[in-house]
């Protein structure tokens, strides 16, 4: 299985801005590591095109995936830092 989690990027965002965006990484190690999941990746809802200031090594093993990328890649998606849109959804 294939998971997408959401995740909103914003210029000069930092990962301890908030817990929310500290959240996904937690989620995303926690599903990463289920023996019948076979990849993680952050579906991107934001304009930047990189994950958050504060990462670190962590970013390399969660690609960013835009709406159109994460259609053909994923099976499962979870709404949680940036709101898909709605015609995706559908």
């Amino acid at each position: 299985m294939r998971i997408g989690i959401s995740i909103i990027t914003t210029p000069g965002h930092n990962i301890w801005n908030n817990g929310i965006g500290q959240n996904v990484y937690h989620l995303a190690n926690t599903l990463a590591r289920i023996p019948f999941v076979e990849k993680v990746f952050l579906i991107n809802t934001g304009d930047q095109e990189t994950h958050a200031h504060g990462v670190g090594g962590i970013a390399n093993e969660y690609s960013l995936l835009s709406l159109a990328e994460a259609r053909e890649n994923i099976d499962v998606a979870i709404e949680l830092s940036g709101a898909l849109d709605t015609s995706w959804i559908k």
